[in-house]
């Protein structure tokens, strides 16, 4: 089986602390097991194994222990137990599985095409391979690649508490090692890292903590980290605004509304990945310090090397990563522990193109130093309009005779092709902070030079940056213009000056 492709697809429910070496809760370290004295059951001294047959044998040392991040240090259930099954989906059977098992006659007897690739799908805690992201997963690989697909059945073991069922997971880990030979996906360590694939690409979508309702992880654990709308809130997931779990109780079932209900950003990982399968419309990431520096526009490019990647299945097509159809691992070392931002939609599907946009404001000297408001754009193209929010966090401080940037997103690609923008300006007062009182002593104009539009999109093999770039400029005859409170500016393309104006 040498020279076989093997993709493994694990979507665990992690219930974890996100909180590295206790974190917050515990900044000197004192929960660590080596710090601890006091002898607890659940705490080995000394090194236990305990053998599972063919499989191999597991050890806990008390380097698996943090008495907050994981108060449990115990074995995984007996095999019998977890009773781990493999399920065999192909082109050929589609739909009906075929279960298999390793050293066994099952294998020979099915649709197995040991030339063709293999990509295991794992479900998670409280999980089965039942759920509906299971099948959809499942079909959507099988419509794009002609390959084995092997769901990964550890439902007998996944149910339990968490404590036990992430014990669990290590004996798992065992029997698909078993059923594959080669295969070295053992961590060395408890969570995921670098070390357990060739290339490990993570989507964090819920890595608030435990304490703020987050089930997920923030901290970079894979060779490519992606944060999508900054790895914590996703959008639609909102419950309180909108009538998420009735709409989704009725489309998708029952099933579907629960998880909506209890972990809705949590499975939104799922649903990109699966989206991204066959998607033509690619999950652009670009690497940034923060969320709040990708917003403002400071790291748009796919220039130098790793500056951004694609997100989900085709991560490994990323062009900063290939060189001569691989992916040295040197490359992958400069990208580990770095994390890459973009947005995305709140429903399917959730791809979007990702545009900065740059508003260079005027400074006539009726102009005040600075304004607070609302901006909104709506951009017309050939492919049509899109209507957007400049400043999606509240009002923004506009300082005249500087440029302000955001980044946004939309589904639709306008090809760089703008052909005009409406910009609807909306002055904002704050009644704590008396300077944005304007009633009859000050301007709550917006005054605008051009506005530029940018999209982004990968470059190709021995291409120079595909980035699209248009610039657009006031309508009238002045350099600039003139958005009065709750009033609408026109910008056009071409950029067309007041001396040609002035000519016609």
């Amino acid at each position: 089986m040498m020279g076989l492709h093997v993709q493994v697809l694990s979507v665990v429910f992690l219930f974890l602390w996100g909180l590295v070496g206790a974190g917050i809760l515990d900044p000197f370290n004192w929960a660590r097991s080596d710090r601890i004295e006091v002898n607890l059951p659940w705490l080995p001294y000394e090194n236990e194994t305990r053998c599972y047959d063919e499989l191999g044998c597991l050890n806990i040392t008390r380097s698996w222990y943090h008495l907050i991040n994981r108060p449990f240090n115990v074995f995984p259930l007996p095999r019998a137990v977890i009773n781990t099954r493999f399920i065999l989906y192909t082109r050929l059977n589609p739909s009906e599985g075929q279960f298999i098992r390793a050293n066994n006659q099952t294998i020979e007897r099915s649709n197995l095409d040991i030339k063709k690739g293999i990509k295991f799908i794992i479900h998670g805690f409280i999980d089965t391979p039942l759920s509906n992201w299971v099948g959809d997963m499942r079909d959507e690989l099988l419509k794009a690649y002609d390959v084995n697909v092997i769901v990964v059945d550890w439902a007998g073991g996944s149910l339990p508490l968490y404590t036990q069922a992430t014990a669990n997971t290590r004996l798992v880990g065992l029997e698909i090692a078993y059923l594959i030979n080669y295969f070295v996906g053992m961590p060395p360590h408890v969570r995921l890292d670098p070390t357990d694939a060739d290339l490990v690409d993570v989507i964090h979508t819920d890595g608030k903590g435990i304490f703020f309702l987050g089930y997920g992880m923030s901290q970079p654990c894979g060779h490519l980290d992606f944060y999508p709308n900054d790895g914590k809130e996703q959008p639609g997931c909102d419950i309180t605004q909108t009538p998420l779990v009735p709409l989704t109780l009725i489309r998708e079932g029952l099933e579907e509304a629960s998880r909506v209900l209890v972990a809705c950003n949590h499975v939104r990982a799922i649903k990109l990945f699966t989206d991204s399968i066959n998607s033509k419309c690619p999950y652009i990431a670009h690497q940034c310090s923060n969320y709040n520096q990708f917003k403002e526009g400071k790291c748009f490019t796919c220039k130098q090397g790793t500056n951004c990647a694609i997100m989900g299945y085709h991560a490994d097509a990323t062009p900063g990563l290939i060189e001569n159809n691989d992916i040295p691992q040197e490359r992958l070392q400069e990208t580990t522990g770095l994390k890459y931002y973009l947005t995305t939609g709140r429903q399917y599907p959730y791809c979007n193109r990702i545009y900065r946009v740059s508003i260079e404001l005027a400074q006539p000297v009726y102009a005040e130093s600075w304004v607070q408001g609302h901006l909104k754009a709506a951009m017309y193209s050939p492919n049509g309009v899109i209507h957007i929010d400049l400043t999606p966090s509240g009002d923004a401080k506009l300082e005249h005779g500087s440029t302000y940037t955001t980044v946004v997103s939309h589904p639709v690609d306008m090809a760089g092709n703008v052909r005009k923008v409406e910009l609807n300006w909306e002055y904002d007062m704050n009644v704590l902070e008396p300077r944005t009182l304007c009633l009859f002593w000050c301007n709550d104009h917006l005054y605008v030079k051009n506005v530029l539009v940018e999209e982004m999109e990968l470059p190709g093999r021995g291409k120079r940056d595909a980035q699209f770039s248009k610039r657009l400029c006031s309508k009238g005859k002045k350099d600039h213009t003139d958005i009065a409170n709750r009033g609408k500016g026109i910008f056009i393309d071409p950029c067309i000056s007041s001396d040609k104006y002035a000519k016609s």
